[in-house]
């Protein structure tokens, strides 16, 4: 069935079985009973919260000049930012903590780096695959969220470097605006219920990267009324928080173009 060629969330792992939700249907799979048919599960490649603090040397090289380099050494990164606009492009932001600055008459690297990325710039119209909340299809206006990992740098009196970078714990708020359409999404902020949002994008080389955030809280909320003839919009503010079982606050797996449906 093409139809079961999707994107899916694994919810539950047992021996001998794995439950699957798919993210890009309205529905359920369909049933397909054929005999000797087979299921390939593809995993990509993750990335969570709550993993080991790594430090990166930061580098760049004036190349008007000859052998002049900006380092800045031991930076880790701190912020991490994702805006999806209704219309334009989608922007991402990663800042770092380091430990110094210095110049450089010769390059921290092998010589030869890796060149920047050329396929074109998503934008939220071409390369938003799906939007979820609480797994089920949602559509938006527009979604950012931002974490902080509350890192700080350790100093001492007789030098001008960073001895070392303290690590904290993640935090992480965002915004989501909606056409408002029933009382079901907005009670949850009412009521303070918990939800969850999974986003997935399609890069212009056919790449997948699925952003999951799957335990928020609702905290600010406003029925928009512009005047007449206008839409009545869900305003909302949240807060991310630890799932209970799945234990992070964010994951982000990539999928090369070859492994998707």
């Amino acid at each position: 069935q093409a139809t079961n060629n999707c994107f899916a969330k694994v919810l539950v792992s047992a021996a001998g079985t794995l439950q699957v939700k798919p993210l890009n249907t309205t529905g359920d799979f369909v049933t397909d009973a054929s005999a000797g048919e087979s299921v390939t599960i593809v995993m990509g490649p993750e990335i969570t919260n709550a993993k080991t603090c790594y430090a990166y040397n930061v580098e760049v090289e004036f190349s008007d000049l000859v052998n002049v380099f900006k380092q800045m050494l031991g930076m880790s990164p701190n912020t991490f930012g994702l805006e999806v606009p209704l219309e334009g492009n989608i922007t991402g932001s990663i800042g770092f903590l380091g430990s110094q600055e210095t110049s450089g008459s010769a390059t921290l690297g092998d010589g030869a780096p890796t060149a920047s990325e050329a396929t074109d710039v998503m934008t939220a119209v071409d390369n938003v695959l799906i939007f979820t909340e609480n797994l089920a299809a949602f559509d938006i206006l527009s979604f950012g969220v931002s974490f902080n990992n509350n890192l700080r740098q350790r100093r001492k009196v007789g030098s001008p470097a960073v001895q070392s970078i303290g690590s904290g714990k993640l935090s992480g708020t965002g915004t989501l605006t909606a056409y408002f359409a029933t009382h079901t999404f907005y009670n949850k902020y009412l009521n303070f219920t918990q939800t969850g949002f999974t986003t997935v994008f399609r890069d212009n080389a056919s790449n997948v990267y699925v952003l999951s955030i799957p335990a928020v809280k609702l905290t600010a909320g406003q029925r928009v009324i512009t005047g007449t003839n206008t839409d009545v919009i869900a305003d909302m503010g949240f807060t991310v928080k630890k799932h209970a079982t799945e234990g992070v606050m964010v994951r982000l797996t990539r999928f090369d173009a070859a492994d998707t449906p």
